[in-house]
């Protein structure tokens, strides 16, 4: 059974409640995206999927950058993992990215320093993927 609006309006609201990143993802989608209620519905359930696997492990996700094309990406937030590359291999400027205007910072393991992406473009997290 498909949900209702208001459902989705709920869903989304309970994301928000007590997460202030996902609050901020939100408004920015909201303000600046204009999309129907079930397709921010859905991005956002992607982007909490995603927000949870990367706070315990290395992830396998995929998303369009500014150019259009496609980029698939291993990235995580778990600190242990980060450590061992900012302090073994990068310079100190390479401190985590700040989030800005609709964007999800993430340690990029293969590029070994922190990246971006807005979110209106993360297509989809590969389940499959472990290490």
């Amino acid at each position: 059974m498909a949900m209702t609006t208001q459902e989705m309006r709920s869903g989304i609201a309970n994301l928000c409640e007590k997460d202030a990143e996902m609050k901020e993802i939100y408004s920015y989608l909201d303000k600046v995206v204009d999309w129907p209620v079930g397709d921010t519905f859905q991005l956002m359930v992607l982007i909490d999927e995603l927000k949870k696997r990367m706070k315990d492990e290395v992830t396998h996700f995929i998303f369009k950058k500014k150019d259009g094309t496609v980029r698939q990406a291993y990235g995580t937030r778990v600190s242990e993992v980060i450590v061992r590359y900012e302090g073994a291999l990068l310079p100190p400027q390479n401190q985590r990215q700040q989030r800005t205007g609709g964007t999800f910072p993430y340690f990029d393991i293969e590029r070994q320093a922190w990246r971006c992406f807005k979110v209106e473009t993360l297509m989809d997290i590969d389940r499959g993927y472990t290490i």
